[in-house]
């Protein structure tokens, strides 16, 4: 905010789009929309101006005092400017961690080839999941992930496999060095630059510009949410017939214009619930995560309905004592029995249903806790989950287990034992309820039959949404029940800000 008040040019670039969504709505409100701005996602990168920039970047980004990206914007572009002038004052980057390699971070920073300055915040968060070279080419190779390298099995019945290959080293190498980017993205993007030559510059906290910052980054969220709500309420649900010839364009990569991608992204979102859109309905649905934990919910219920039946296929114990681990190959089909196998060991979930009614303490999830370090590469692999070995996080690691599926715990009071204060919590019944209600009218009628039945289709380009009516529904008031909220401010990892120059 401070670099454009000041008349400079800036490039702004993150790998969220959500977040260059809110930084955008951030500038509007502090700057006015006179300020010429361009914003490239996945949902604008069909616009004129958008292709008009890619194509010819160096004498479109003229037009613009400030240029937002996404990784949308092709890693082929290439801003450089006649004489290699400088004419954007200062590179801005914003990443997110377990999203990209510290190597795609840099190439999206360097798309502006000689800028004044550089300035890059990082999530700071660091991981552990595993990067040994020679369990990754062991997984790759017996699940035939590239090529079946399987030659026989011998007089034990286990199998032999073809170790020489050289697809399977490049495979394993390139897993190998992604998980270790991702394990400590920021140190990593920071070594980078300085074997590149750069001096790096760690930008010390300051607490007036961190809340002028907050203010900023709220506002834009809320207004950024409020305007994606009157967009999608303002759209038309689109026919089967419509969608799949939409769907068919994205599919070939032909362009779908701003209002089509509107009118699927209502489809989809009512065609999943059975519900007419509301704005609470598109703040629930948080740009698609709910959607994806009923998802998981549903496949949990399946599996734990067919358990011991014949359907019943997999152990996972059994593979990974057999070498067939799913570890560093995601397999969503094992979804349902990976949770299932877990959350059996918890004190509130079995017959296929969760105990809201029962109170729970880390010293009942000591089982869980084991359970999960058994299968700690599966799970990380699987969800991108971290699994922790302390049982002192056993809460922790439940609550992440559950927000899985969308659930979370509540506290429910404490006791004592021993002289010693022990913390109870129990599933919010409030939000199961809410879950297995949306579960039962997906299994009785299909999307497609439900939108075709469904005469009461508020929105369809009739009816708009004004910020009052918003109010209620504020993206950090329905963030307030997630998962994420229940760490303590201890916890949580404060930003890092480095520039380079």
């Amino acid at each position: 905010m401070g670099a454009l008040a000041e008349g400079k040019r800036v490039f702004v670039t993150s790998n969220s789009k959500a977040l260059v969504e809110r930084l955008q709505a951030s500038i509007i409100s502090e700057l006015g929309e006179a300020l010429p701005m361009l914003a490239i996602t996945r949902d604008t990168k069909d616009q004129p101006d958008a292709k008009a920039f890619v194509m010819n970047p160096g004498e479109a980004a003229m037009k613009y005092r400030a240029i937002l990206t996404s990784p949308s914007l092709g890693t082929g572009v290439d801003i450089t400017f006649p004489g290699r002038r400088q004419e954007i004052d200062v590179v801005f980057g914003f990443f997110e961690s377990k999203i990209n390699t510290h190597h795609d971070c840099d190439q999206q920073l360097a798309r502006v080839r000689d800028p004044g300055s550089t300035k890059v915040w990082f999530n700071p968060s660091k991981f552990h999941f595993d990067t040994s070279r020679d369990v990754i080419k062991h997984d790759i190779q017996v699940q035939g992930l590239y090529k079946n390298v399987l030659l026989r099995y011998d007089e034990d019945g286990k199998p032999v496999y073809h170790t020489e290959d050289p697809l399977i080293d490049m495979a394993a190498l390139a897993v190998s060095q992604q998980r270790a980017s991702k394990n400590n993205l920021l140190n990593n993007f920071v070594e980078l630059k300085r074997r590149q030559g750069c001096t790096v510059d760690f930008v010390a906290p300051s607490d007036a510009i961190s809340l002028i910052g907050k203010a900023a980054y709220d506002r834009g969220s809320d207004l950024a949410e409020s305007k994606r709500v009157e967009l999608l309420l303002a759209a038309k649900t689109l026919t089967s017939d419509e969608y799949d010839e939409i769907e068919c364009r994205i599919q070939s990569n032909e362009d779908v214009s701003e209002t089509e991608r509107w009118r699927m992204a209502r489809t989809q979102i009512e065609q999943f619930y059975r519900e007419t859109l509301t704005g609470e309905l598109i703040l629930r649905d948080d740009r698609g995560r709910f959607r994806q934990q009923i998802t998981r919910y549903e496949a949990l219920q399946r599996y734990a309905s067919t358990r011991g039946t014949a359907a019943d296929q997999l152990n996972l114990d059994s593979l990974q004592a057999a070498g067939l681990r799913h570890r560093f190959l995601r397999d969503y089909r094992l979804a349902g029995e990976l949770l299932d196998q877990v959350l059996r060991s918890t004190p509130v979930y079995g017959n296929c249903d969760f105990d809201a009614s029962k109170p729970f303490s880390w010293q009942e999830l000591t089982s869980f806790m084991e359970r999960c370090n058994r299968l700690k590469s599966t799970i990380e692999t699987a969800f991108e989950l971290e699994v922790h070995p302390d049982p002192a996080r056993a809460v922790k690691q439940f609550q992440s287990v559950l927000g899985l599926v969308g659930l979370y715990a509540i506290p429910d009071g404490k006791r004592k034992r021993k002289g010693k204060t022990i913390y109870q919590y129990r599933i919010d019944p409030d939000r199961l309820r809410q879950i297995e209600d949306i579960v039962a009218r997906r299994a009785a009628v299909g999307g497609w039959s439900w939108l075709a039945g469904s005469t009461d289709q508020i929105g369809n380009g009739l009816t708009t949404i004004t910020a009052p009516e918003l109010a209620p529904f504020s993206q950090r008031s329905v963030m307030g029940l997630s998962p994420r909220s229940f760490s303590s401010v201890e916890e949580r990892q404060l930003p890092r800000f480095i520039g380079f120059t």
